[in-house]
């Protein structure tokens, strides 16, 4: 699809009549857990695990669906020898009838070997109510999911991103001196991720939609390559400036950290 910036904030899975069921689950990290919207609380597979793994998950209500991914994803298999770790790759289905017996897949299977993260796809929207999560080989310990999304667009600012969006990396480094000098660098975490995405003589639907956006503390951020990215606002603020009336034109500048 390829545009430039999206932004979902309305994830189906965090919906008060969405469940989940898991062919394997922890008892003390259940699938339901994936309801959740914090990317924290965390569904863990069972120890002794099942394969192909599957979480099928009931809507409530057939949805409008444009973009599938899976949040947070953590791969416990430890040590990694062999061909491990497992899952090597993951996919979805849907179904339109009541139950999961005769899933359409979408697409071609995901590759997670080796990788930990948020990750995701858009596709031709899709309004259905059953959808299956895919994921094979599984072998023990299993693996571990923050969220599940089954999402659709909520802004689509692709026409509309200016030029001149910057990345900035953080390290998480600790420096001291030893009483001789030397230095000592440490990393005791994850390195932390900061987006500025200016959007300049916007109108004032485009503006309406940004609001709509980080209304919520946590949402989705969709790049040019189509990687999703779970954001919060770097600095709990939104700014704009008034360029012009009649008709009216902003100015608007996203800051944004990216999740660990």
């Amino acid at each position: 699809m390829g545009t430039t910036t999206r932004l979902i904030w309305n994830n189906w899975m965090n919906s008060s009549a969405a469940s989940v069921v898991a062919s394997s689950e922890d008892v003390l990290a259940p699938a339901m857990n994936l309801v959740n919207r914090d990317r924290y609380v965390s569904f863990y597979t069972g120890y002794t695990t099942v394969s192909p793994m599957l979480i099928n998950v009931d809507l409530g209500a057939p949805r409008a669906v444009d973009y599938l991914g899976i949040i947070n994803f953590v791969n416990r298999y430890d040590p990694p020898t062999g061909t491990g770790p497992w899952p090597a790759s993951w996919k979805v289905g849907y179904q339109t009838t009541p139950g999961f017996g005769a899933i359409t897949f979408i697409g071609t299977s995901q590759s997670i070997q080796y990788q930990r993260g948020d990750f995701g796809f858009p596709i031709s929207r899709i309004t259905a109510r059953y959808w299956q999560f895919y994921f094979t080989p599984n072998v023990s310990p299993g693996f571990s999911l923050g969220n599940l999304l089954i999402g659709n667009l909520g802004v689509d600012l692709g026409m509309v991103y200016s030029p001149g969006a910057t990345e900035t990396t953080q390290m998480n480094r600790i420096r001291t001196r030893s009483i001789g000098g030397q230095p000592t660098i440490s990393q005791p975490g994850p390195s932390r991720r900061f987006l500025v995405l200016p959007f300049n003589a916007i109108n004032a639907a485009t503006l309406a939609s940004l609001k709509s956006a980080i209304a919520s503390p946590t949402f989705f951020y969709i790049d040019h390559t189509d990687k999703v990215q779970e954001v919060t606002l770097a600095s709990d603020k939104f700014e704009r400036t008034h360029r012009w009336n009649s008709p009216a034109l902003y100015d608007a500048t996203l800051e944004l950290e990216v999740l660990p």
